[in-house]
């Protein structure tokens, strides 16, 4: 590119080929007979990559020419290996996040799983002792001993069910006046309800439960 043309010069027409994204990676080669060092540092300023100053050698300015064609593939190669290795990071960012929450899923239904089993086990330690024994102590006992292991628990109860009523038979940490307490089966109580829908119901706290403390109390 020529410094001195008419109607113009050759900075301001290197500044618009930088401003134009279309063209502002386009290597600019000043051309000029103006050999003083203002001109070249106002070159290389413009946006100018190399000044060649008139008469010039012609093998001179091709090979000039060839070097910064080949500087400008690298850096246009550089950029895209640099893209390709950001959307790589990327990708395995990803894949190691849902890897993360896959072994998250994982140790829940693990863990889920275990305390199906120890359930069921537990279930099948109380059957055999029904099944061998008609001591209505020694079940209750058991039944509040393996309740333990699969819910923690501050306080339980055991209802039995005659014709008429609910009859608490054994309680854990209710204490005494709750036992041998008839709730007849036509009442509206919630532990009767619990009964109809021979569903387990587990509360957190029942001092605070909307419709468990006129029971408890």
């Amino acid at each position: 590119l020529d410094i001195l043309l008419p109607d113009t010069d050759g900075y301001a027409i290197c500044a618009e080929l930088r401003a134009d994204p279309a063209t502002g990676e386009v290597p600019v080669i000043f051309c000029s007979a103006l050999d003083g060092t203002f001109d070249k540092v106002r070159g290389f300023a413009a946006g100018g990559v190399d000044y060649i100053t008139k008469p010039f050698d012609a093998e001179e300015l091709l090979a000039r020419v060839a070097t910064h064609v080949a500087l400008r593939r690298a850096r246009a190669q550089l950029q895209q290996q640099n893209e390709q290795l950001q959307q790589e990071i990327a990708r395995r960012t990803r894949a190691e996040s849902e890897l993360a929450r896959a072994n998250v899923e994982l140790r829940r239904l693990v863990a889920a799983e275990q305390r199906q089993r120890q359930t069921a086990e537990s279930l099948r330690e109380v059957t055999a002792v029904l099944t061998r024994s008609l001591d209505l102590e020694t079940v209750l006992q058991l039944i509040f001993a393996e309740l333990g292991r699969v819910v923690a628990y501050q306080g339980a109860a055991i209802f039995l069910a005659d014709d008429r009523d609910l009859v608490l038979s054994r309680a854990v940490g209710f204490g005494e006046p709750y036992i041998d307490r008839r709730i007849p089966l036509d009442a509206n109580d919630p532990a009767v309800a619990v009964f109809r829908r021979r569903q387990p119901r587990k509360i957190d706290d029942t001092s605070s439960c909307a419709d468990w403390i006129d029971w408890y109390t």
